[in-house]
């Protein structure tokens, strides 16, 4: 009789030492504080507030994106997207200031382009959109967040 009494019990009890377990593991998460910096001045349309929370992230007039499909990103593409970025800069006497995030495994990246002149950025971006029209691993995106 003392038996089928352990038998029964000690199964309940490995259940709630189960249960308070996974209630510890719960509560020790942690959650970070995130922040979002600007590294240059921007217009003010240029931010996005999100529903319920106060973080706001700023948009960058052009993102410039290279991405990989399994094999990595395209280094032909990357190479001529600097070689567009420098003949532009020459032709117009300037020099386009951009913030460069790797975010992949295969080495995709995004360059982001912050600034004031909108109208500059425009024509790069058509250069840039004309000139990688066919190839699939590189977008061209205007007022659109960076990644972290």
């Amino acid at each position: 009789m003392i038996l089928c009494l352990l038998a029964i019990v000690t199964p309940s009890i490995a259940k709630r030492q189960k249960k308070v377990k996974k209630k510890k593991a719960k509560t020790s998460v942690v959650m970070k504080d995130t922040t979002f910096t600007q590294l240059a001045p921007t217009p003010p349309s240029a931010t996005i507030s999100f529903n319920s929370q106060e973080e706001k992230k700023v948009l960058s007039q052009l993102v410039v994106s290279f991405v990989s499909r399994g094999y990595g990103v395209d280094m032909k593409a990357v190479d001529d997207f600097f070689y567009l970025m420098n003949q532009f800069n020459e032709k117009n006497h300037l020099t386009l200031m951009f913030d460069h995030k790797v975010w992949g495994r295969e080495g995709e990246r995004d360059y982001c382009f912050v600034g004031n002149n909108q109208l500059l950025i425009g024509q790069f971006s058509n250069e840039l959109k004309k000139h990688f029209a066919n190839n699939k691993l590189v977008f061209v995106k205007e007022n659109t967040p960076c990644k972290k």
